[in-house]
């Protein structure tokens, strides 16, 4: 049967009936309207959640910020003494003077922490318009905490306890402002202990650090911690307690000349350059390392700028482990003998690429070593003596200002304590003996 003859059959069967055929155009009405509305409601719904949800999301960040900073705020007037819930509200007020974000509680303070909540009103465009309710408030939480920083950066290997009576008062408690001096080498020649910074047992230590000229030179990055084990009894690992050696004094300031003979552009205005004070004044002021080269990750500290790992008492000579009792910034002034003139570049000390015994040999001249006798001769008779004038009185004379030759005397390090306060470190409990401090955001 052909397609025509179909076609008549199939008109005649529906003659006269209800039901028609209907073809083209009219029998589309209606669909597109239907069709605009099913998408414009899934357009809706979609931007809804995804351009009001990017709101919602850069809003939190922006809160996140508010709180890190005001839990930061915090956190430094917990350090400084001062009022660290108000500090968080002022700075949370000046980051949004439009009013939009507040804090939400008040801060909660501890003895080492500070934690804010910040919240602000959505801004939502899509979701009252799609029927759906937004969040009441978007917001963030931040917990700032401050103490003694542990496992500081550039910790040298000099040994120094909290009965060094320059550094440290009769209670154990830092000297800001007075000269603190550290023994490289003793009058009779021997050479105090030094920290082992590469010790192969559980110790405080960084075996990537090399040798001790190494150490002095370039500091390590190791893992020392506060003591939390005052005997440093058990298996370990003691990474509160640091292994002490044998001096080697010869190591130390060949490391010395080569540490401060490196360049230091340090843009800051205290300690020559090396950090800015941030709160207080003078010698009691908290002082913020400068960054010696902002083209690299991280802040570049100067080389005069070291920690130290301070130890509770004076360790005896050999190979030992003793407890940390805090760590020191301690800023180098230069060194030479006590009583001397400082040398603030220590290059006679200098002795890179030499053996160790052109090294002993300028220690010896640094140190001043008494002069070889001299063969005497037999006295010539005398002739008389004839009367005496009276002498002329003479001027008071002046002392020396340097160490008389053919006296042997102490050599040291010169340098200050500061209170260096440090960004990013883990912070732990601090204690009176403690000048380095860390404000970082926790948990």
């Amino acid at each position: 049967m052909t397609q025509a003859r179909e076609t008549a059959v199939i008109k005649k069967f529906f003659a006269g009936s209800e039901h028609q055929i209907v073809s083209g155009p009219q029998g589309q009405r209606g669909q597109v309207l239907i069709l605009a509305r099913l998408f414009f409601s899934v357009v809706l719904v979609i931007g809804a959640y995804a351009i009001d949800q990017g709101l919602f999301l850069g809003q939190r960040r922006l809160s996140q910020k508010d709180a890190d900073v005001a839990a930061l705020a915090g956190a430094s007037e917990l350090l400084l003494g001062g009022d660290p819930a108000a500090a968080a509200r002022s700075i949370v007020t000046r980051n949004e003077p439009s009013g939009n974000a507040n804090v939400a509680e008040n801060p909660l303070v501890d003895s080492s922490c500070v934690t804010v909540k910040v919240k602000v009103p959505p801004a939502g465009l899509f979701l009252k318009a799609a029927g759906i309710n937004p969040p009441s408030d978007i917001g963030a939480q931040a917990k700032a905490c401050v103490g003694v920083a542990q496992a500081p950066s550039s910790v040298v290997p000099f040994v120094i306890s909290r009965n060094n009576g320059s550094c440290f008062d009769g209670s154990g408690q830092p000297i800001f402002g007075a000269t603190c001096k550290i023994t490289i080498k003793n009058a009779n020649g021997s050479s105090p202990p030094i920290l082992n910074l590469e010790s192969s047992t559980d110790a405080c230590s960084d075996d990537r650090s090399g040798s001790v000229s190494g150490q002095v030179a370039n500091g390590s990055d190791g893992t020392c911690l506060v003591e939390n084990n005052p005997d440093c009894s058990g298996a370990g690992p003691w990474y509160d307690c640091a292994a002490v050696r044998n001096g080697d004094a010869a190591a130390v300031i060949d490391g010395l000349g080569t540490r401060l003979a490196r360049p230091d552009s340090c843009g800051g205005t205290d300690f020559g350059g090396a950090a800015y004070l941030i709160s207080g004044s003078g010698s009691d002021g908290f002082y913020q390392p400068a960054d010696c080269d902002p083209s690299t990750t991280g802040v570049q500290m100067s080389p005069r700028l070291v920690t130290l790992a301070v130890l509770p008492q004076d360790p005896p000579s050999g190979n030992s482990v003793r407890p940390i009792s805090a760590f020191a910034a301690f800023y180098i002034d230069g060194c030479g003998p006590e009583g001397g003139p400082i040398d603030p570049t220590c290059a006679p000390l200098a002795a890179s690429n030499t053996s160790a015994e052109a090294r002993h040999i300028i220690l010896a001249a640094f140190n001043a070593a008494p002069a070889a006798a001299q063969p005497t001769k037999t006295p010539k008779p005398t002739d008389t003596p004839k009367p005496t004038k009276t002498p002329k009185p003479t001027d008071t004379p002046v002392p020396p200002s340097a160490t008389p030759t053919g006296v042997a005397t102490r050599q040291v390090v010169f340098g200050h304590l500061l209170k260096l306060v440090l960004a990013g470190h883990t912070a732990g409990p601090a204690n009176s003996a403690t000048t380095i401090f860390s404000i970082s955001l926790g948990d």
